[in-house]
């Protein structure tokens, strides 16, 4: 129901959850991907847009599932 309730910037009360997940990934090798395509800065933002958009279908598929955001190679 948060989730639902963010999708629809609408206020979320506090609340207490006895369990909860949370997950984090960032890329390996981000450093050095970016180090190898300096120059070619489109190449990291394809990549990247290629591996959260991918991660996003996924999550997609489950309403109680909310995606907070993405920072550089890091998805929350």
């Amino acid at each position: 129901s948060i989730a639902q309730q963010l999708r629809q910037s609408k206020p979320v009360l506090p609340a207490r959850y006895e369990q909860v997940t949370l997950m984090f990934c960032g890329i390996k090798d981000f450093t050095n991907f970016c180090a190898k395509y300096a120059n070619d800065s489109q190449q990291i933002v394809n990549m990247l847009n290629d591996v959260f958009t991918i991660i996003d279908e996924k999550v997609n598929q489950y309403p109680e599932i909310y995606k907070v955001e993405t920072v550089g190679d890091k998805y929350m």
